[in-house]
């Protein structure tokens, strides 16, 4: 792990904890995970191969079979053990592999139990992975993000987190801030024999740590980004066919189509995975002026849905003329003149002229056209974020942690421009280490720890 070892971080429970590492359900393969320092002990009760357990190479797969509590054979298997601390939890792991029945499952759950296991709750194995210092909390919370990757970007940025990336640049920052500390407190305990740093230093040395905490939260839009998908924004005029639109780029009916205006009243937000990108197609209210109070609560959800957005999508009736809106307003990153089946009314080069932005005709109704769109959106797509060379993937807790260190930089900031004392100064830069330090679970709560590890999936 980064850094030190995590405060909690004490003689770790001598249970043996037992869970099904494999979704629940009928499969091929099913693996039952143990860890604790029974785990060979109640291998050895359960499982009967040509060698026994205790003769076992670690890390290495063995044939066997999963028996009852007579040595009746229940099922073909194969098993390996992971001594200590060679393992996912630094404890001894044993994992089982059997056939994929639900029965045998609980069959070999019930046995290992009997054995002197008790049932994992969520996330345990992590959990004692973090408190025995084999992964740092960050690391710890980017297992789960990997769990539930929906993207090859977000796969690829959170096993990049996994690996410690993130960790180890949190850490690095952490330790300049003692670093910093230590000195000024230094010159405080013994001003005597320790000359205090030139105020240019210290504002040249928080200048280049808050340049850094900058570059983290930068980083850490890409990486939400990269999770969530890019968001695009689907607005225009009433009956351009933005929902028509939507439904034909997701291929199936998802927006209520009507050939009445207003019939979109609020927005609809629905995920597209296409061109190796995740994207959250948001369909909203046509935008124009109306006395409907309900209809103008939706034209100004749209402005704000823009506004929001990573890209926006100019829905456009190709048939008709150039709508009465300001293009300005809308600051369009795409221009898609809609019902391209029926006979033109604007040309294109109007289009890009008057919206300063590219144009491109479909049919969503025909489906002329949407292959070509999608290229261009995945084109558009791949800009998004780029004003940060690092790319991470923060948790809530993680991104709130970095608002917290900045805003104490903040006051250091102004603490240091005021001309207080060093003592003032030391205040900022502990907390600000402190906040650092809950990023990687070196001070952390047993509850905000049971918070995090609850999310897990059993068995991990």
């Amino acid at each position: 792990m980064c850094g030190g070892v995590p405060r909690l971080q004490g003689p770790l429970t001598r249970e043996t904890i037992v869970a099904e590492a494999t979704p629940p359900g009928e499969g091929g393969i099913a693996i039952i995970r143990l860890s604790g320092p029974l785990a060979p002990a109640i291998l050895s009760q359960i499982f009967r191969g040509n060698q026994p357990v205790e003769q076992w190479a670690g890390h290495r797969l063995y044939a066997g079979w999963l028996v009852d509590e007579l040595g009746q054979p229940l099922d073909e298997a194969m098993a390996v053990w992971m001594r200590a601390p060679r393992s996912y939890t630094r404890e001894h792991v044993v994992e089982l592999q059997v056939h994929g029945s639900p029965l045998v499952v609980r069959e070999a759950i019930h046995l290992c139990c009997a054995g002197g296991a008790r049932p994992a709750r969520p996330g345990e194995f992590t959990l004692r992975a973090f408190l025995n210092g084999r992964l740092s909390l960050a690391q710890a919370e980017s297992v789960a993000q990997v769990i539930a990757s929906e993207s090859r970007a977000a796969l690829q940025g959170h096993v990049s987190d996994l690996g410690g990336r993130f960790s180890r640049l949190v850490e690095q920052l952490r330790l300049d801030l003692l670093d910093w500390l230590s000195r000024l407190e230094a010159e405080l305990d013994f001003g005597d024999e320790v000359a205090a740093e030139p105020q240019e230093a210290n504002e040249a040395r928080l200048l280049g740590l808050r340049q850094r905490v900058s570059r983290l939260l930068e980083g850490g839009e890409e990486g939400r980004i990269a999770r969530r998908g890019v968001q695009v924004a689907l607005v225009g005029p009433p009956n351009a066919g933005k929902s028509t639109l939507l439904n034909a780029l997701l291929g199936t009916r998802r927006a209520l189509v009507s050939p009445h205006p207003g019939t979109t009243r609020d927005r609809l937000e629905e995920t597209l995975r296409a061109a190796g990108r995740t994207f959250r197609l948001v369909d909203t209210a046509g935008i124009r002026e109306t006395e409907d109070p309900i209809e103008s609560m939706g034209v100004a959800l749209t402005r704000a849905t823009a506004e929001e957005s990573h890209l926006r999508l100019l829905v456009l009736d190709g048939s008709c003329s150039l709508p009465p809106l300001d293009p300005k307003v809308w600051n369009p990153d795409l221009v898609v003149l809609n019902k391209c089946d029926l006979e033109a009314a604007l040309p294109v080069e109007e289009v890009v002229s008057w919206a300063c932005a590219p144009a491109l005709s479909v049919s969503a109704r025909e489906g002329e056209n949407l292959e070509k769109l999608l290229e261009l959106l995945s084109e558009r797509a791949g800009r998004v974020g780029q004003g940060s060379e690092l790319e991470y993937f923060l948790t809530e807790r993680q991104r709130a942690a970095l608002h917290v260190v900045s805003s104490h930089l903040e006051e250091l900031d102004a603490t240091l421009r005021s001309g207080l004392s060093a003592e003032f100064l030391c205040l900022d830069l502990r907390a600000a280490s402190q906040a650092l330090g809950e990023i990687l679970g070196l001070e952390i709560s047993e509850e905000i720890l049971e918070r995090i590890f609850s999310t897990f999936c059993l068995g991990k």
